[in-house]
């Protein structure tokens, strides 16, 4: 087993793999969030880096939640759409699918435009 000498001391090669695969992320805060921290930390029983962990799985949940709200919401009010001649179900123009392409073309081709571009 080979140590390493890094600042005076010696590591051995599982500390510098551990390191390597843990890099330290170090941050400042004032004095109150400190304490806040210290004290959940303690109270809760977990680490400063179990309590940083789960606070990342809850802001990327909320993150991909508002994600999902917002698109949904988008796709709502502003989704192109057309009911089926055959079973006068909704059908959902996807952006650049054959029906999209399809819809484009038509407008072209009847010459639809804005109102004030046919009569200026």
């Amino acid at each position: 087993m080979v140590n390493v000498r890094v600042k005076g001391r010696v590591r051995p090669p599982p500390r510098i793999r551990y390191e390597q695969t843990h890099p330290v992320i170090a941050i400042r805060v004032d004095n109150e969030t400190a304490e806040r921290l210290r004290a959940l930390a303690k109270e809760s029983g977990k680490s400063l880096a179990t309590l940083f962990k789960e606070n990342l799985d809850l802001q990327e949940e909320h993150h991909n939640e508002v994600w999902l709200k917002g698109r949904d919401e988008g796709r709502k009010e502003h989704q192109i759409w057309y009911y089926c001649a055959v079973c006068s179900k909704r059908i959902d123009v996807i952006p650049n699918s054959d029906s999209h392409k399809a819809i484009i073309k038509y407008m072209k081709e009847h010459s639809w435009g804005h109102g004030a571009c046919h009569t200026g």
